[in-house]
Protein backbone atom coordinates (compact mmCIF):
# COMPACT_ATOMS: atom_id res chain seq x y z
CA UNK A 1 0.00 0.00 0.00
CA UNK A 2 2.91 2.37 0.73
CA UNK A 3 4.19 1.96 -2.80
CA UNK A 4 0.73 2.63 -4.25
CA UNK A 5 0.21 5.80 -2.25
CA UNK A 6 3.75 7.15 -1.92
CA UNK A 7 5.43 5.51 -4.90
CA UNK A 8 8.07 4.03 -2.58
CA UNK A 9 8.43 2.01 0.59
CA UNK A 10 8.98 3.40 4.09
CA UNK A 11 12.52 2.02 3.87
CA UNK A 12 13.27 3.93 0.68
CA UNK A 13 11.65 7.11 1.98
CA UNK A 14 13.51 6.88 5.29
CA UNK A 15 16.82 6.31 3.52
CA UNK A 16 16.19 9.26 1.23
CA UNK A 17 15.37 11.60 4.11
CA UNK A 18 18.42 10.46 6.04
CA UNK A 19 20.61 11.12 3.01
CA UNK A 20 19.36 14.68 2.51
CA UNK A 21 19.84 15.28 6.23
CA UNK A 22 23.51 14.39 5.72
CA UNK A 23 23.60 11.31 7.93
CA UNK A 24 26.40 8.76 7.40
CA UNK A 25 25.94 6.46 4.40
CA UNK A 26 26.12 3.37 6.61
CA UNK A 27 23.00 4.54 8.46
CA UNK A 28 21.24 5.58 5.25
CA UNK A 29 21.88 2.12 3.79
CA UNK A 30 20.76 0.40 6.99
CA UNK A 31 17.36 2.06 6.75
CA UNK A 32 16.98 1.98 2.96
CA UNK A 33 17.98 -1.68 2.61
CA UNK A 34 16.55 -3.26 5.75
CA UNK A 35 13.95 -5.15 3.70
CA UNK A 36 16.46 -6.10 1.00
CA UNK A 37 19.84 -6.58 2.69
CA UNK A 38 21.10 -8.69 -0.22
CA UNK A 39 21.15 -5.44 -2.22
CA UNK A 40 23.98 -4.27 0.06
CA UNK A 41 27.55 -5.15 -0.78
CA UNK A 42 28.43 -6.02 2.80
CA UNK A 43 30.57 -9.07 3.41
CA UNK A 44 30.39 -8.88 7.21
CA UNK A 45 28.02 -7.81 9.98
CA UNK A 46 27.00 -4.19 9.46
CA UNK A 47 24.28 -1.69 10.31
CA UNK A 48 22.23 -3.18 7.43
CA UNK A 49 22.47 -6.60 9.10
CA UNK A 50 21.51 -5.23 12.51
CA UNK A 51 18.46 -3.32 11.30
CA UNK A 52 17.28 -6.15 9.03
CA UNK A 53 17.49 -8.76 11.78
CA UNK A 54 16.09 -6.51 14.51
CA UNK A 55 13.14 -5.55 12.32
CA UNK A 56 12.41 -9.20 11.46
CA UNK A 57 12.76 -10.38 15.06
CA UNK A 58 10.54 -7.65 16.49
CA UNK A 59 7.83 -8.18 13.86
CA UNK A 60 7.88 -11.94 14.50
CA UNK A 61 7.62 -11.40 18.27
CA UNK A 62 4.76 -8.92 17.89
CA UNK A 63 2.90 -11.26 15.51
CA UNK A 64 3.51 -14.32 17.74
CA UNK A 65 5.45 -16.12 15.01
CA UNK A 66 8.13 -18.67 15.87
CA UNK A 67 10.39 -17.85 12.91
CA UNK A 68 11.26 -14.34 11.78
CA UNK A 69 11.08 -13.55 8.07
CA UNK A 70 14.69 -12.81 7.15
CA UNK A 71 16.79 -12.83 4.01
CA UNK A 72 18.28 -16.26 4.68
CA UNK A 73 20.62 -16.11 1.67
CA UNK A 74 22.07 -12.83 2.94
CA UNK A 75 22.61 -14.19 6.46
CA UNK A 76 24.12 -17.39 5.07
CA UNK A 77 26.47 -15.32 2.90
CA UNK A 78 27.66 -13.57 6.07
CA UNK A 79 27.72 -16.88 7.99
CA UNK A 80 25.24 -15.48 10.52
CA UNK A 81 22.19 -17.70 10.04
CA UNK A 82 22.81 -19.58 13.27
CA UNK A 83 22.83 -16.30 15.24
CA UNK A 84 19.08 -15.75 14.84
CA UNK A 85 18.13 -18.04 17.72
CA UNK A 86 20.43 -16.36 20.28
CA UNK A 87 19.32 -12.93 19.03
CA UNK A 88 15.66 -13.94 19.37
CA UNK A 89 16.36 -15.22 22.90
CA UNK A 90 17.97 -11.89 23.82
CA UNK A 91 14.95 -10.03 22.52
CA UNK A 92 12.58 -12.25 24.51
CA UNK A 93 14.64 -11.75 27.68
CA UNK A 94 14.65 -7.99 27.22
CA UNK A 95 10.92 -7.87 26.50
CA UNK A 96 10.24 -9.97 29.63
CA UNK A 97 12.18 -7.53 31.84
CA UNK A 98 10.22 -4.59 30.43
CA UNK A 99 6.82 -6.08 31.23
Amino acid sequence: MESEILGCSHAQLGGYLMSIWGLPISLVQAVALHHCPSCALESEFSAVTAVHCADALVHAAEDGKEKPVVDAAYLDRLRLGERLIPWRNLLEEKRATLQ
